[in-house]
């Protein structure tokens, strides 16, 4: 299992600036790997980087793709710090984002050529919307749990339990409590212990 451990400052600005707007938007994460003895890898992201308007080779409302000489630095810096890349893009719109077909493509290359550079790196990919994020290993569709740390420690994604589309018939309970609430509540299991009968 991987775990990306993000501080919970570094989620809010990634939120702010990459989400909202009319086009989508990259980041790219620093991070340092580590190895639990239970063999969970664990990505400490130490450095957010925001990829400035010349940084895109294309941007729109439904694509964001970085310059080569943009991974190359970066590739370079990473190598030069002993650092993994996370490299997290949006997607548009309120639902919780799923990696496109498109997305697949690009993190394939990308993969292919970190293998070569940064062999034994476990990278990441990372996309989020306003309605949530997903994160998978780059280039695999292997999941990986999202977690911040701030004042509380908060798993934001978790492969193991990843939520279902959201029904309509939870409609109220959506404008209630937002789709997070949502998908926080359909994450919960309940068990009854105890229950008595009396026939």
């Amino acid at each position: 299992m991987i775990e990306l451990v993000l501080a919970a400052d570094d989620i809010a600005a990634i939120r702010s600036e990459l989400t909202g707007g009319e086009t989508e938007a990259c980041s790219i994460l620093f991070a340092a790997q580590t190895s639990r003895k239970d063999g969970t890898i664990r990505l400490l992201v130490r450095e957010v980087e925001f990829a400035a308007p010349d940084d895109y080779r294309r941007r729109g409302p439904a694509e964001a793709e970085l310059s080569p000489e943009f991974v190359a630095r970066v590739t370079k810096r990473a190598r030069r710090e002993t650092s993994v890349l996370v490299f997290v893009h949006s997607h548009l719109g309120n639902r919780a984002p799923r990696f496109s077909s498109i997305d697949g493509k690009g993190e394939r290359l990308l993969a292919d050529f970190l293998a070569r550079r940064h062999p034994d790196c476990a990278h990441a990919a990372l996309v989020i919307s306003v309605g949530g994020m997903q994160a998978r290993r780059l280039g695999t569709d292997e999941g990986i749990r999202v977690v911040s740390i701030g004042a509380t420690r908060e798993v934001l994604f978790d492969p193991a339990y990843e939520v279902p589309s959201i029904s309509e018939q939870y409609d109220r309970q959506i404008r209630a409590f937002g789709r997070a609430g949502q998908e926080s509540l359909q994450r919960l299991r309940v068990a009854i212990v105890g229950l008595l009968s009396f026939a």
